[in-house]
């Protein structure tokens, strides 16, 4: 598994605590359904990028909801603070050889690493690694 870049850690720290904050209060959430949470988020994101206007991402499933809820309102929070604005068109940030070109490109990068750390962990330690391994690493800061 690849370590994400330095400049991109703020951000998939911040949806990890939302992730970890929505599975203790919904303990049966499961590492398949935050990689079909973090898919479906990025496939939104991708969209956007694309210049489309997706649906607002949206499960039926409450527990699912609160997690792609949660997800969200961290990215929200840190586009109005303007915390992710100075990697666009960077040239000192170019994970793929060329500057990222906007917030919602970021976002896919992001959540791309997210989704290889879900399937890495779940897949070593099973049905709740990666939830397991993000609540220990978090708690440990």
């Amino acid at each position: 598994m690849n370590k994400p870049p330095d400049y991109i850690q703020p951000l998939l720290y911040s949806i990890e605590k939302a992730v970890t904050k929505t599975f203790e209060a919904h303990s049966r959430l499961s590492d398949k359904e935050v990689e079909l949470t973090y898919d479906q988020i990025r496939d939104y994101f991708h969209k956007l990028a694309q210049g489309k206007d997706p649906d607002d991402p949206y499960s039926t499933s409450p527990m699912r909801q609160a997690l792609i809820d949660a997800i969200l309102d961290v990215i929200e929070f840190r586009e109005d603070a303007k915390v992710d604005s100075g990697f666009i068109l960077n040239p000192d940030y170019q994970p793929d050889g060329r500057p990222i070109p906007s917030l919602e490109h970021f976002y896919v990068i992001g959540l791309n690493y997210l989704r290889h750390s879900v399937r890495f962990w779940r897949k070593k330690d099973g049905r709740t690694g990666y939830l397991r391994f993000i609540g220990d690493q978090l708690s440990a800061i």
